[in-house]
């Protein structure tokens, strides 16, 4: 695959390059300054670095795509506790003063960061070219596109109805559980960690995201109930405590409707930041029942909102993050030594039944359950690709930034192929890799290869079996008909 650069990504290469190397210039300024200095000096260069990504990718892709709604997401949970101590927004909730990770950690964690921003940019940029060209169809496009539509649409129907059921009573169970016994003591709970076919409502549960997607992808203009299905699947899962993956939904489903639906304008945006806001409250209210502070969620909806900001609150719980990152990098490779690609080589095993295996994935620890006692007293703390990384090969780990930037980028030349040649199977394919990777911003990566074979890739080809028989039908009744 050939790799071509645009004269106005060359220009933005070699930007990148100059600020890798001005980051390397400038970190020992504040090398001996105080900490709040440190954090003010790394939130005023975030801000820069998140305006020119901004800058960079409209000006070679002209559009929001899949790179930018990564990069900015990596800058809303790495830097948002930065930018509130900026602001003068200073809380007990902002992890980063709170003195559980060193100051030279937290200091060497914002620059850590910026060059891996760096370098996801440089192999952004070094990445191919979108080239599209429509195939060569028997049929006409407009046929070939509702063929497509269809079979996802079909494909999708097959798998919600299988999935409704143990969908509905996994979040009733974990909402019962959450508002009883509180969000910590409900994720240790031995029926939620019960695996295998003992939890077989569980593993079919996990079917529901795609399929929403599918739905949601192959819907036509004005269907709403697809719509109507992710609302109410957001909010339970909201209420069920779990947050971040009902963000990542929500991210992706903004992505597919803004892309294959609605046109931006004013009151649109206006809309969709009011959304935003609404589903920050819901991310507060679900902070102050999972803290076990309130007894009911009348008073917990008080709390969210006359406690604390929403919008506040919620860049205290996203820069969390930045915490967990800085605790991998204070911490190894001493006491906890490097893992040197076990965790990669963990996910990849990860595909096949654990019984194959030897349970191998879970005899390989991860970075939440190896970290998470030396910032938090009780449940687990997530992760980052970003502290992934640097867990399995330390300042090597930049290297796979790299790799990183390039996937990202031909994600998003496959997206808008598949748009312009309106292959709704090719779509969903790219935009369930998409959401699944925007969870990474804030965990590991190596349950990615398994989310993808498992439940990414079955509706796909069911997909391809309802697109196949659809084709071969409408080739029969062109060749009856005298069409051939």
């Amino acid at each position: 695959m050939s790799i071509s650069v645009s004269r106005i990504s060359l220009v933005w290469l070699m930007n990148n390059i100059l600020a890798g190397i001005l980051l390397l210039l400038i970190k020992p300024i504040w090398s001996n300054s105080g900490l709040s200095e440190q954090i003010l000096a790394v939130a005023v260069i975030s801000l820069l670095f998140m305006i020119g990504n901004a800058l960079m990718t409209f000006q070679v892709v002209h559009k929001v795509d899949l790179f930018l709604i990564f990069i900015m997401a990596t800058y809303l949970f790495m830097f948002s506790q930065h930018i509130l101590v900026l602001l003068h927004l200073n809380s007990a909730q902002i992890t980063i003063l709170a003195g559980r990770v060193s100051a030279e950690a937290i200091y060497e964690t914002g620059f850590f960061v910026l060059f891996s921003i760096v370098l996801l940019n440089i192999g952004y940029l070094i990445s191919e070219n979108a080239h599209i060209q429509r195939h060569v169809l028997l049929l006409d496009d407009k046929e070939y596109s509702e063929i497509s539509r269809n079979s996802l649409y079909y494909a999708g129907v097959v798998v919600y109805a299988i999935a409704l059921i143990p969908t509905v009573y996994v979040l009733v169970r974990n909402i019962v559980l959450t508002a009883t016994v509180g969000y910590a003591a409900r994720v240790l709970d031995a029926a939620y960690q019960t695996s295998g076919v003992t939890n077989l409502p569980a593993i079919i549960s996990t079917y529901m995201q795609p399929a929403l997607i599918s739905l949601l992808i192959a819907r036509k203009p004005g269907q709403k109930w697809p719509v109507v299905a992710i609302a109410v699947y957001l909010v339970l899962y909201v209420l069920s405590g779990s947050r971040i993956t009902a963000f990542v939904l929500l991210i992706g489903v903004l992505f597919i409707q803004t892309r294959l639906f609605i046109k931006l304008n004013f009151k649109k945006c206006i809309r969709i930041i009011a959304f935003i806001f609404v589903i920050l409250v819901a991310f507060s209210v679900v902070s102050v029942v999972r803290s076990g502070h309130t007894s009911s969620l009348g008073s917990a909806i008080v709390e969210a909102l006359t406690d604390s900001n929403p919008v506040i609150s919620g860049f205290e719980e996203a820069g969390y993050t930045f915490a967990t990152t800085a605790t991998v990098l204070d911490n190894c490779p001493e006491p906890e030594p490097y893992q040197n690609g076990l965790s990669y080589i963990s996910g990849v095993t990860y595909i096949l039944p654990n019984f194959m295996t030897g349970n191998y994935f879970n005899r390989i620890p991860s970075t939440d359950s190896t970290f998470k006692n030396y910032l938090n007293i009780y449940g687990g703390i997530g992760s980052s690709y970003i502290a992934e990384a640097y867990w399995n090969f330390g300042y090597w780990g930049l290297l796979l930034m790299l790799l990183f930037g390039v996937f990202l980028r031909r994600m998003g030349n496959r997206i808008d192929r598949a748009i312009s040649q309106k292959d709704y199977g090719k779509i969903y394919l790219v935009m369930f890799v998409f959401i699944t990777i925007i969870f990474y911003v804030r965990s590991d990566t190596r349950t990615f290869f398994r989310n993808f074979v498992w439940f990414g890739l079955p509706i796909y080809l069911l997909y391809k079996q309802f697109y196949l028989g659809m084709v071969n039908r409408e080739k029969s009744k062109a060749f009856f008909c005298g069409k051939h």
